[in-house]
């Protein structure tokens, strides 16, 4: 009796049609519609039974419906289902009514995939993306909530090695990301988010995404950029942060002094973490001055330095000249006026 129910159901014009009256909210409509067409299937397939079954169906799934959000909906659909399959094992058996409080003993309607469309889309954009590689070992995972996900919905968010994840991390509502540490280098993650309702039920499961972590345990990549707006005291340079390297920068700025090839302790800058650009400020500078320059950044497993870049500071007048040269053998030569 059950797989001739599901195939009744399981009709694509039935199934445009319950559809429709979800995309309307009009949840207690739909819910009739289904004990409707399951009890005319009933009356056909086993008549005797049919009142009581009724009954109960009417009782479970009636009027009280009408306030219940769409995860509730589907949770109702969920249990209507398996409702179904303990009847389908008893067969017939007087005592209906019995049965009616267990009929969560097992996720049927999980194994059968019978699913009730409520347009509820999974998450979805994935960071980091799907199949990246060079992750550091620290970090976040986030990703965009599916449209038409209820205002209270959680999420099961699941993360491990396996091409399978089963290690569970549960996120609050609202909640769209999980902080991860201590990742192995060189190694292969996946990870999958399960969209769950207010009571319980799943109503959305995203793709199985992946990353792989960084081969080794390196500094990070860094390069300095070039030397702008030097005057007689300032300068400016600056730098980017192109790979973090085996874990997140925590720190990133330039290096300056009067001898070639500073270091970490000449005059440093700081000037923000993580990847990408920056932009540093030389101050405090002596005119007429060589100096030297290197971007650095830092990780856990050291700091990486950029290409040193070398520059002079400007003369002790501020205007420009320009004219003929003279030259002056012996004697006195004043300019100005008399």
């Amino acid at each position: 009796m059950l797989e001739r129910l599901v195939n009744e159901l399981d009709n694509p014009i039935f199934k445009d049609e319950i559809a429709l009256l979800i995309s309307q909210e009009k949840y207690a409509k739909a819910i009739k519609k289904i004990i409707k067409k399951s009890m005319e299937f009933v009356l056909s397939d086993n008549p005797s039974v049919s009142k009581n079954l009724y009954d109960i169906l009417k009782v479970t799934f009636g009027e009280a419906i009408i306030t219940q959000t769409r995860a509730q909906f589907k949770a109702a659909i969920k249990n209507y289902i398996i409702f179904f399959k303990v009847f389908d094992i008893i067969d017939g058996v007087a005592n209906i009514g019995a049965f009616v409080n267990t009929v969560m003993i097992s996720d049927w309607h999980t194994q059968k995939n019978i699913i009730i469309d409520t347009n509820i889309e999974p998450a979805h954009t994935p960071n980091p993306t799907s199949t990246s590689t060079d992750i550091a070992i620290n970090g976040n995972l986030s990703f965009t909530e599916g449209t038409n996900t209820p205002s209270d919905a959680t999420y099961k968010l699941y993360f491990d090695t396996s091409p399978n994840p089963t290690t569970l991390f549960a996120l609050s509502s609202g909640i769209t990301s999980h902080t991860f540490s201590n990742l192995q280098n060189g190694t292969s993650y996946y990870w999958k988010v399960e969209t769950i309702s207010n009571s319980g039920s799943v109503l959305a499961t995203s793709p199985i995404w992946s990353f792989t972590t960084l081969s080794n345990n390196s500094i990070p990549t860094v390069t300095t950029t070039a030397i702008t707006n030097i005057t007689q005291t300032t300068a400016t340079s600056g730098g980017n942060v192109t790979n973090e390297g085996g874990s997140n920068v925590t720190e990133k700025g330039i290096i300056w002094s009067t001898s070639p090839n500073p270091t970490i302790t000449d005059n440093p800058t700081a000037d923000g973490i993580g990847i990408g650009n920056f932009t540093s400020s030389l101050i405090g500078l002596t005119e007429n001055t060589i100096y030297y320059v290197k971007a650095y950044a830092t990780n856990s497993f050291g700091t990486a330095f950029g290409t040193e870049i070398e520059f002079t500071t400007g003369g002790g007048s501020s205007g420009t000249f320009t004219g003929t040269t003279i030259s002056v053998t012996g004697g006195t030569f004043t300019m100005g006026s008399p």
